[in-house]
């Protein structure tokens, strides 16, 4: 009798369409189980959900250099416009008896031009007196003619005592201006380090207040957080058990637990019922499956599918 024999292609292929069907199958049998599960909370859909949010604040860092740069740059422009104002004033005065210094040397300089002026007008004046008395060469006019020099001489030197005592007196005034800027950049720096220290320990509280808030807040966070895992844990119980009411139970549980936990429980045992399905079969169709199946994924939700494709991607 002829026997039939199949090739290993063809019956690899058939026993992969059989496998497809078979995860098709499966898919299809996850998805009403988790419609036949949805269907026991339909009670509570109508029901406004309280927005329940443990998000922690971040602490507050208090570090003593971020505080002192702080501190340093919010003080940077009275910094800046006092010592600018110090230097200001000293430029300013300086410069004012600078221009003196140069007003005195240009009154010096016309003093003896107008003396030499004088003099030699003078002398001119003498001479041409001693011609017309025929007096040119006496002793007379000679004594005359030295005693105008004498006398020039003598207003020179009167002139450039003047003028030095001038300057010399100028800058001294110039230097005692300097020296105060000096002093008064140093009661600056002192009085700047005050303040300084004064806003970094503003700063410090501040920061310091923030933390005792920050604190007080995630502990009372803590306490609810606590609070609600007790409740979780009561109502797990409550719809772990076999025998409770749909109608009635569900509102009493929405009233006591709130919608927000009655949907914690729920995705979580679709998650449950998705997780054994997906650790039965391949990881790839597992993938494709979240990925693309519409119709599973609207039932699984954003934060299940999240969760299955991180398990199912490591």
């Amino acid at each position: 009798m002829y026997k039939y024999s199949v090739d290993e292609e063809t019956s690899g292929r058939v026993q992969a369409l059989a496998d497809k069907d078979e995860k098709e199958q499966g898919v299809q049998d996850l998805i009403k189980r988790i419609q036949d599960y949805n269907q026991k909370f339909e009670g509570v859909a109508d029901i406004p959900q309280t927005n329940v949010d443990f998000a922690r604040l971040d602490d507050v860092v208090i570090d003593d250099d971020a505080i002192k740069d702080q501190a340093t740059n919010e003080l940077a422009e009275y910094k800046d416009a006092s010592i600018k104002k110090i230097k200001g004033d000293t430029e300013s005065n300086i410069s004012k008896l600078e221009d003196d210094k140069e007003s005195a040397t240009r009154n010096y300089s016309t003093a003896m031009d107008n003396a030499k002026s004088y003099y030699e007008e003078a002398k001119e004046n003498a001479s041409q007196d001693a011609l017309r008395r025929g007096l040119a060469r006496s002793s007379i006019v000679i004594n005359i003619m030295d005693a105008f020099d004498q006398a020039q001489l003598n207003r020179y030197n009167q002139l450039n005592d003047e003028l030095t005592s001038n300057i010399n007196n100028i800058d001294t005034k110039i230097s005692g201006l300097k020296a105060q800027q000096d002093e008064a950049l140093s009661e600056f720096d002192i009085t700047y380090a005050v303040k300084l220290q004064d806003k970094i320990n503003s700063l410090t509280k501040d920061l310091m207040n923030q933390q005792q808030q920050v604190l007080k807040y995630n502990n009372e966070i803590a306490a609810k957080e606590a609070d609600y895992n007790k409740k979780y844990v009561e109502l797990q119980n409550e719809l772990n058990k076999s025998n409770w009411d749909i109608e009635k139970d569900l509102m009493d549980y929405a009233g006591r637990y709130g919608v927000n936990m009655i949907q914690k429980y729920k995705d979580a045992q679709i998650y449950s019922l998705a997780e054994k399905y997906f650790d039965s079969i391949d990881k790839d169709y597992t993938i494709d499956q979240l990925n693309n199946n519409d119709s599973l994924r609207k039932l699984l939700g954003k934060e299940n599918i999240s969760k299955l494709m991180q398990k199912y991607t490591k």
